[in-house]
């Protein structure tokens, strides 16, 4: 089975050989896993569930003003919405 179909199933590879790497055009490979030497996936610990909600948390503070900005700042803006573009907020 393809890691995307074990994710599909809840259990990894954890550590076990691949078994028939399926290759298409170089350098696409896509390494097949026996499910049934497949491993329960471990389940977050709380401290991880801790450092997650802490990044995304950071991810809405914007670096210019410091504001929680209540949505996720875009990485191409690199700041919130209202001090990208100032002019077009102060005109609405």
């Amino acid at each position: 089975m393809a890691v995307t179909v074990l994710d599909a199933a809840n259990v990894g590879a954890s550590g076990c050989e691949h078994h028939g790497p399926r290759r298409r055009r170089p350098p696409l490979v896509a390494y097949l896993y026996r499910i049934d030497l497949a491993k329960p996936v471990r389940p977050m610990t709380e401290a991880k569930w801790a450092a997650l909600a802490k990044a995304n948390t950071a991810r809405r503070i914007c670096p210019e003003c410091g504001r929680d900005a209540g949505y996720v700042i875009p990485t191409s803006l690199g700041m919130c919405v209202p001090c990208a573009y100032p002019d077009e907020q102060r005109a609405a």
